[in-house]
């Protein structure tokens, strides 16, 4: 484990965090546990945060172990579905944990909103799932990690209603080279959440993590807490779920308006996991990696499924639904056929189409960006998907990159990293900005960003890093304005402000959303190739502006889609999209984007 020593460069005054948090003031007081007290602060440095104080009774012995822990671990392992910390402090008898803060709170705490659709619960898992599997599979081939205390109040979420799991201190870190089990004699876990082989044994594996977080899944799938109160006693949903499970009952327990929203397949497919996550026997549980193919197909068809929207969609495009009303999950020919068709169509349409709507925004941008002076520039895009920060980026690059010694347009970062790897874009950028005949060839990821480090420093480079979701990114492909030349600009869009301020942008620039003239203006560009409706067709250009204003993406697609259709075609789709809600609608193109790379 690693000690203060290791970590120093982490550290940060005391005096930093009491300027942040107004001196720890009370009304920026947003949670509390065993371990202490938590506050909101803004800090000059790293955006908005959240500090986690040490209570003093506890400053010694088992608190100041959890302490350490914490920072061990989370130095040491970055993953986009854990937290972040940023810095420590350990000062004047005070310990105290600097994380980013995740503005939509824990899991526990929306657990029963209704403006938590079904289709965002199963991403929220999907991305717990991760994070918990890169804790049990992939922090390296020297050790394994088990938190010990899965729970979904340990579940944070950002701005995106992207998951992030917290609270490492009970954690366990063993090596993986011998089976992975730990003997333990203090208790370990929350009541409603604990393995009960490890309650009755002592021994706790990965597969007790396993069972904790089929608790999460059944407190996500009904919309209920794992563990009430009834006055003197209290009812945990585990038994709950056991008693219903195995009589085909389950839905007596689940929310009846999220029931409403699920798709059989996709409840079947996600109960059918959860449930095998609370297996007695922890031999019968499966792994993570299991898991997250599981939640991964649960949401699969949930999206294909809503409202027939594949069907709807390969219908629109004059393609063949030969194989009747049976839509196949995403992987499926029909939904290649599709993706490469709206490609074909979109890239026909596009061109200064795109940036319709943004003119002013492209000349407020531009003016911020000073391109031709001197000093390096980071600057940063903050939007919603779908909002037009991408398009945005892409119009500015297209217009002024030629200014440059060097350039490189890098496109949905965050999927891309999963895809390929960050080493294949360190070789991107370094072989696009040096302008080399060959693309270079890197041996690691810490040589790429040496070679990035040491050889873009002389150039003058215009770099997008379009879509970033995780700060350890950032870190990687542009760690420093050092690294650039005299004059070089960087542009990194997100929909994450606080990454931004983590990052110290020069210039945060907010999307802001189109007007109905310009959702109009946008739609009819891709649709007849005109800023006003052909005639006949106002009524219905309106009625689609009217359903999907103030997403860009959405107008520019099926302006894309109904491009050279006839009047009847028009208002057959129109009729199809009045059962479809926008939410669902998004969701589909969301989907596309990640087979299109977007």
């Amino acid at each position: 484990m690693s000690s203060i020593r290791e970590v120093r460069h982490l550290q940060i005054p005391l005096r930093c965090i009491i300027s942040a948090t107004n001196n720890f003031d009370r009304k920026n007081l947003i949670g509390w546990g065993g371990f202490g007290l938590v506050y909101k602060g803004q800090s000059e440095q790293f955006g908005t945060i959240a500090v986690k104080r040490l209570n003093n009774k506890t400053a010694s012995g088992q608190g100041e172990l959890e302490f350490m822990k914490e920072i061990a671990l989370l130095s040491a392992y970055e993953h986009e579905n854990l937290v972040s910390l940023i810095r420590f402090c350990d000062e004047e008898g005070e310990k105290i944990l600097v994380y980013k803060h995740e503005s939509n709170g824990s899991l526990d705490k929306v657990l029963e909103s209704k403006d938590l659709d079904w289709i965002r619960r199963l991403r929220i898992c999907l991305d717990a799932a991760k994070g918990l599997k890169y804790l049990h599979d992939d922090v390296g081939t020297q050790h394994r990690v088990l938190h010990c205390d899965i729970k979904s109040s340990n579940i944070l979420l950002d701005e995106n209603w992207k998951a992030k799991i917290s609270d490492f201190g009970l954690s366990k870190i063993g090596p993986a080279n011998v089976k992975h089990t730990f003997i333990i004699c203090n208790a370990c876990g929350t009541p409603g959440y604990i393995d009960p082989e490890y309650h009755e044994t002592g021994i706790l594996t990965q597969k007790s993590d396993v069972y904790s977080f089929g608790v999460v899944l059944f407190e996500v799938l009904c919309g209920r807490q794992g563990v009430r109160r009834h006055g003197d006693h209290h009812e945990f949903l585990f038994k709950l779920v056991e008693s219903h499970y195995p009589l085909g009952t389950l839905n007596v327990i689940i929310d009846l308006d999220l029931l409403k929203q699920m798709k059989p397949t996709s409840k079947d497919t996600f109960s059918t996991i959860a449930y095998q996550c609370l297996e007695r026997r922890r031999e019968d549980r499966p792994t993570m990696s299991q898991v997250v193919e599981q939640l991964q197909k649960a949401l699969d068809y949930q999206v294909t499924a809503s409202s027939g929207l594949w069907q709807t969609a390969a219908l629109h495009l004059g393609l063949s639904t030969s194989k009747g009303n049976m839509i196949t999950p995403p992987r499926s020919e029909l939904i290649k056929n599709i993706v490469n068709t709206v490609s074909e169509r979109l890239i026909s349409s596009s061109g200064n189409r795109d940036v319709i709507g943004m003119k002013t925004r492209m000349q407020e941008l531009k003016s911020q960006l000073q391109v031709g002076f001197g000093g390096v520039l980071m600057v940063g895009i903050h939007g919603t998907w779908g909002s037009g920060k991408s398009t945005l980026a892409s119009a500015i690059y297209d217009e002024v990159h030629h200014k440059f010694e060097g350039s490189c347009f890098v496109q949905n970062v965050g999927g891309q990293s999963r895809m390929c790897g960050m080493k294949t874009l360190q070789e991107k950028i370094v072989s696009n900005v040096l302008n080399l005949r060959e693309s270079v060839v890197l041996g690691s990821i810490g040589e790429g960003k040496s070679m990035m480090e040491s050889r873009l420093r002389e150039t003058s480079a215009l770099i997008v890093l379009d879509d970033v979701d995780h700060l350890s990114h950032l870190k990687l492909l542009a760690g420093s304005k050092d690294w650039f030349g005299e004059g070089s600009r960087i542009i990194i869009t997100t929909r994450d402000k606080n990454l931004l301020e983590a990052h110290n942008m020069d210039v945060l620039y907010d999307v802001r959303p189109l007007n109905r003239e310009e959702d109009l203006e946008l739609f009819c560009l891709h649709a007849f190739g005109a800023n006003r409706p052909v005639k006949d067709y106002k009524k219905l250009s309106k009625n689609m502006v009217s359903k999907f204003g103030g997403h860009p993406f959405a107008l520019k697609r099926f302006g894309a889609i109904l491009r050279g259709k006839d009047m009847r075609e028009w208002m057959r789709t129109s009729a199809r999209l009045e059962d479809a809600t926008v939410d669902e609608i998004l969701e589909l193109f969301r989907t596309i984007d990640s087979w299109l790379g977007f």
